[in-house]
């Protein structure tokens, strides 16, 4: 498997290339400007001796340009310019005046004269390049052609020295780029190291361990946040995963226990048929408990893996309030309890979500309600509709529930045997109201519980993004 290179390597690479880029784009700029200004300050030469050839020549008579004055006020006049060569012919190609070392064949003196007079020009004569002029004068009643080429070898073995130079310290530039891009890419990924080193004492005995996001550049600090928001997640997940298993096992212990106490009892010895049969249907009622349970906790799961926002069905609430009091109106009759529908809104009130766990979080409070209510007492179901919420109160008139009962009422197994309250009431798993809070939830709502002045509300709340008038 071929190994990635790190962060550190990627952008130390990635800053060298840049870096060399621009030196080297930065050292041709350079060389093309040296060229130019030596190209420049060569043209500026050969007009300057242009014009002093043509000032030499206006001081020899007009029609006499063979007088022997001129080559010794040429050779005075160019003294000292050794890469310069100047060649002066008649029109007939009768030379007038020649450089002692002149290198300029008088063929190729024909082939750039027709290449035009006046313009500057390049040319090369064996391993000799010239940079030339070739000017027209008049002198007298004829032209005079004067030639200036200068040597450009001396310049060309400048620049390419220069160039060798440049290229040189380009390089050695841009390895200093590149330790000194090494060393800031280092200082500036040490947060993210220290986050490494952090996350590795992360374990599931040290869950608590957070990433540091104080002292950290504002670019790393959000994934620091990320981290520790994912962390507090993941630690709330399982405390309470762990908290749900030992709760499961403290549970079923119990059941698990009677029934395997109660049938090595049973096979000690001989029983009669009835004996035998007594045993099963008790074990039937421990097993029906249960399944019960694990029925709840497995709804439970479900539910709190559900998405935050549901796609479900309309659910109108009057009508889903009704139909359970038909369900139960047989019970709370047996028990001479009254059942009470009202809504200080119009009959449909309807909000966004899963019927079928709708209906189990409505028929929760109304089961627990009627299992807490003492004959002769009332159970009403209140339905608001505002602005801002959709509610359903199921309210109940019997014992208050302890202030510091209330705020366990929906943790999971706890049931009124845990609580202040008249033990002798009907006492089931105690995940019913987990189960009715973890729905709500779900539904991006929440459940609110108050007991006072002999009575007890649950309260379910449906925001107005859930809902639909």
């Amino acid at each position: 498997m071929r190994r990635k290179l790190s962060l550190t390597a990627r952008l130390t690479l990635f800053y060298i290339s840049s870096s060399c880029l621009v030196l080297l784009v930065f050292s041709w700029v350079i060389t093309i400007a040296v060229q130019h200004h030596f190209s420049l300050q060569d043209q500026q030469n050969l007009q300057g001796k242009l014009q002093l050839v043509s000032n030499i020549l206006s001081k020899v008579t007009a029609h006499n340009s063979k007088d022997p004055k001129l080559a010794e006020y040429l050779r005075s006049a160019l003294v000292g310019h050794e890469d310069l060569q100047v060649l002066i012919l008649t029109p007939q190609k009768f030379v007038i005046y020649r450089s002692a070392k002149l290198s300029l064949p008088l063929d190729l003196v024909d082939t750039k004269i027709k290449m035009g007079i006046g313009k500057p020009m390049q040319w090369t004569v064996g391993s000799q390049h010239f940079l030339g002029l070739i000017a027209a004068l008049e002198h007298g009643d004829h032209a005079i052609i004067v030639i200036l080429a200068y040597n450009q070898n001396n310049h060309r073995q400048f620049k390419l020295s220069f160039t060798k130079t440049l290229v040189f310290f380009t390089l050695i530039a841009a390895l200093i780029s590149g330790l000194l891009a090494w060393f800031v890419t280092r200082r500036g990924l040490l947060p993210l190291y220290l986050i490494k080193d952090q996350a590795l004492k992360v374990t599931a005995n040290q869950l608590d361990q957070r990433m540091p996001d104080e002292d950290v550049p504002i670019e790393i600090s959000g994934l620091a946040v990320a981290l520790n928001q994912m962390l507090d997640r993941l630690e709330d997940a399982f405390t309470r995963l762990t908290q749900f298993s030992n709760e499961i096992a403290h549970e079923l212990r119990t059941p698990v226990s009677n029934l395997m106490t109660q049938t090595q009892v049973v096979l000690s010895k001989p029983r009669d048929l009835a004996t035998y049969r007594g045993v099963l249907e008790s074990n039937v009622e421990e097993y029906q408990r249960m399944t019960s349970m694990l029925s709840d906790m497995l709804f439970l799961a479900k539910t709190e893996q559900t998405t935050n926002v549901l796609k479900g069905a309309v659910i109108n609430l009057p009508d889903e309030a009704a139909n359970l009091f038909e369900f139960y109106d047989a019970l709370a009759e047996e028990r001479k309890i009254s059942l009470k529908l009202s809504a200080n809104c119009s009959d449909k009130v309807e909000i966004i979500g899963d019927v079928s766990m709708i209906r189990r979080a409505m028929s929760n409070l109304l089961s627990n309600a009627i299992n807490h209510t003492p004959a002769q007492g009332t159970i009403e179901i209140v339905i608001n509709k505002t602005l801002q919420y959709t509610s359903l109160s199921v309210i109940n008139s019997g014992l208050e529930i302890a202030p510091s009962v209330l705020p366990h009422l929906f943790e999971r197994f706890y049931t009124t045997a845990n609580a202040d309250r008249n033990s002798a009431l009907e006492v089931g798993t105690g995940l019913g109201l987990a189960i009715t809070e973890a729905i709500i939830k779900a539904h991006q709502g929440e459940i609110v519980v108050t007991s006072k002045a002999g009575f007890t509300c649950f309260q379910l709340i449906f925001r107005e993004r859930s809902a639909s008038i």
